[in-house]
């Protein structure tokens, strides 16, 4: 076989520049016994480039399967319910080469290989969110954030410096505050997410379709603000002035930690979950505090604590990833349906599948659902409505 030829067709498959002839070629290639040592000389060479990324656990095995027979063209296998995948995997299979997962990978799973950094395939169908948000004053007026220039973006009447820069606000007093407390209030649009700075020193993520109303500079015995949506919180330590979080029923009080906050409204119980410090969390008929790896969700009016959370894949979102760890349909449909800014709707009884794994949000939603796919969820895209498929 003419290695130079081989070499050219991974070049191009990498490249998704094959003409459908040379497509055809290279997936008969793909399928000759003798053509397994070039291919992963080929493959190593690629994974040595990306030596400075982590390693990750190897792609599960059954998905591999999947991936393999569905880009040669043979039938593929039944998936089962629940899967494991990892998004880099599933793209250096889709975007460099299928017979590797059946061949390399699953034959050597015990190697744990370099993570493949894959090729973002960019597209403007249904791109992933940005940073993106509107800022409305105390005034009322309001600014798109993502379409104002870099710089201070304080009135003339304010005392408090806003500096914007490349998706992140941050708050400064500029002098002595004089008269009533004013409240800004930041929302972020399904498919946007911003940072911010309070002046306090606390930062703040907000997720996407999430709102948080704040005082400019803060004054008297605590410092209070309210969220709605999705927030990720590392508190500026003060011990003289306590931070609360208000959101629905719920109030988090907090000296000085590492918090996440979902409560978006009418969707999921509210769940406050701890990674750094200590918190208490409340009701106006209980309370109860946090320790780090804790997690409080206030459902039917009253708390359950879970212990030893897996607080990785509750704060991956800010991490720019999606970490679903023995997640369900409808909770996985959510967070597309946010990040994507589409309506989800099931053609028939949601299926009963749940799916671990990670996936960058830098992924077109095509992607998404391609690794969606493999991984035993079907979907069926159509403008901006995800149809879920049954099982």
């Amino acid at each position: 076989m003419d290695q130079q030829r081989l070499t050219y067709l991974f070049e191009r498959y990498l490249q998704n520049s094959l003409t459908p002839e040379e497509h055809a070629e290279f997936q008969e290639l793909m399928r000759r016994p003798e053509t397994e040592v070039d291919v992963k000389r080929l493959l190593d060479e690629f994974i040595h480039e990306q030596e400075d990324e982590p390693p990750v656990h190897t792609l599960h095995i059954e998905t591999a399967r999947s991936i393999y027979h569905s880009i040669i063209g043979a039938d593929q296998e039944p998936a089962p319910a629940k899967r494991l995948f990892h998004w880099r995997y599933w793209l250096a299979a889709a975007s460099i080469l299928a017979v590797v997962l059946t061949g390399v990978l699953i034959a050597n799973e015990r190697s744990r290989p370099k993570a493949i950094v894959a090729h973002q395939v960019q597209d403007a169908h249904l791109p992933p969110g940005k940073d993106a948000a509107i800022l409305i004053l105390g005034d009322g007026s309001r600014i798109v954030l993502d379409k104002t220039e870099n710089g201070n973006l304080r009135s003339p009447q304010s005392s408090v410096d806003i500096i914007k820069l490349n998706g992140q606000l941050t708050y400064r007093s500029s002098g002595a505050q004089s008269g009533a407390i004013e409240y800004n209030t930041i929302t972020t649009p399904r498919g946007g997410q911003y940072k911010l700075v309070l002046a306090d020193g606390t930062k703040v993520w907000l997720n996407a379709a999430s709102s948080l109303r704040f005082p400019t500079v803060f004054t008297g015995e605590k410092r209070a603000i309210e969220l709605s949506g999705e927030g990720y919180f590392e508190v500026a330590k003060d011990a003289a002035r306590p931070f609360y979080v208000q959101t629905g029923e719920v109030t988090v009080q907090v000296l000085g930690t590492h918090f996440n906050i979902h409560a978006y409204a009418g969707d999921d119980p509210i769940k406050t979950t701890l990674l750094e410090g200590k918190v208490k969390v409340a009701s106006a008929k209980e309370f109860k505090m946090l320790t780090p790896g804790q997690q409080a969700t206030w459902q039917h009016q009253t708390f359950q604590v879970a212990d030893d959370v897996d607080t990785e894949s509750v704060v991956a979102w800010k991490n720019g990833l999606f970490h679903l760890s023995s997640a369900d349909v409808p909770s996985i449909m959510k967070q597309i349906a946010r990040w994507y800014d589409v309506d989800v709707q099931y053609e028939s009884k949601i299926p009963n599948a749940h799916i671990s794994g990670k996936m960058s949000r830098n992924l077109n939603l095509t992607q998404v659902l391609k690794i969606l796919e493999h991984s035993g969820l079907h979907c069926r895209l159509s403008g901006r409505t995800v149809t879920v498929l049954p099982e």
